[in-house]
């Protein structure tokens, strides 16, 4: 049972930043932090911790760690099932710290669920650049490769390569793995760029070593580290095995089925969970469901190759 957090008995903030919520938000506020109410609702443990930290953060946090504060409860706050007054209250707490504090963490959650259709906000891409921006200016490194993303795949109207170019340039020139393979997406396919496999290539391959020296502890980054390491290694992986698998015509490029499987069999766990958490969106569902077909397709070609001409491939 979670008991009564006695930290609630005193909340100096709440006071100076009340005003700032509707009248309806305070009200629930302020009967949620009443002492025994939360022990008195019929909740879950998970539920009750992760309300008591928006609680926390909102009424006497200073400075409030509000991404913190999401990032706890994000996996309660995610569930069908989630409460209401959990969803409202991360919900005002987000939009809080975005426009009244200037949080960049709580600028790139809130782009990032207006950019798929989330749990608290629904699909709108214009809302999803301005948060991406105001996060960007804030020196969130991902809203910088999100706003690629945006401009890419032409979600404000038609795909502006030029702008892409420039997000995905920035944060590559820092080191970001996204970034170099996104970079690589925009030669391999000559988006706005000619064409250049080969260089393509070695975008990829930079960006893999790069999330597996993170993975392993061996990168130095500037006064930062990436998260999601496996899954951008499997995202470079998949990427490289799909030009050297069989490159056909491609100048320059070598064919390796040897190493094409491996970097598959690498991706495939990683892109399978990635399918699994995504149950419950459909549209990512779709992305990484078609992603892993695609995995699976190149393993089975990549053995075709190999049984038809043993001798012919050398291991890398």
């Amino acid at each position: 049972m979670v008991e009564y957090d006695p930290r609630f008995e005193s909340h100096p903030y709440w006071d100076t930043r009340k005003d700032s919520f509707s009248e309806d938000v305070q009200n629930l506020v302020e009967h949620l932090v009443a002492p025994g109410v939360l022990d008195g609702m019929e909740l879950d443990d998970d539920t009750k911790w992760a309300l008591i930290g928006i609680l926390q953060a909102l009424i006497d946090e200073y400075p409030p760690d509000f991404g913190d504060a999401y990032y706890e409860a994000e996996r309660v706050i995610k569930r069908p099932d989630a409460h209401a007054d959990l969803r409202t209250l991360t919900t005002e707490m987000l939009l809080y710290g975005a426009d009244e504090w200037g949080d960049g963490m709580c600028q790139i959650i809130i782009g990032s669920m207006s950019y798929g259709g989330g749990e608290l906000f629904p699909q709108d891409y214009e809302v999803a650049e301005k948060y991406y921006r105001l996060a960007d200016a804030n020196g969130v490194m991902q809203a910088t490769i999100n706003l690629g993303y945006v401009y890419e795949y032409g979600r404000l109207g038609k795909p502006d390569y030029a702008k892409a170019f420039e997000q995905f340039s920035r944060a590559a020139a820092l080191g970001h793995p996204e970034a170099i393979y996104k970079l690589g997406d925009l030669y391999y396919r000559a988006e706005g760029v000619e064409q250049n496999v080969a260089y393509a290539l070695k975008l990829y391959e930079r960006a893999y070593q790069i999330a597996h020296d993170d993975i392993s502890g061996q990168a130095e980054f500037i006064g930062f580290r990436w998260s999601h390491s496996k899954f951008h290694a499997a995202q470079a992986a998949f990427r490289i095995a799909e030009i050297i698998v069989d490159p056909d015509d491609l100048v320059g490029i070598t064919p390796n089925p040897h190493r094409a499987l491996e970097l598959y069999l690498e991706a495939e766990p990683t892109v399978f969970a990635e399918v699994a958490d995504h149950e419950h969106n459909e549209r990512g569902g779709l992305l990484y469901s078609e992603r892993l077909e695609q995995i699976l397709a190149g393993q089975e070609r990549a053995r075709e190759l190999l049984w038809e001409n043993p001798g012919a491939f050398r291991r890398y």
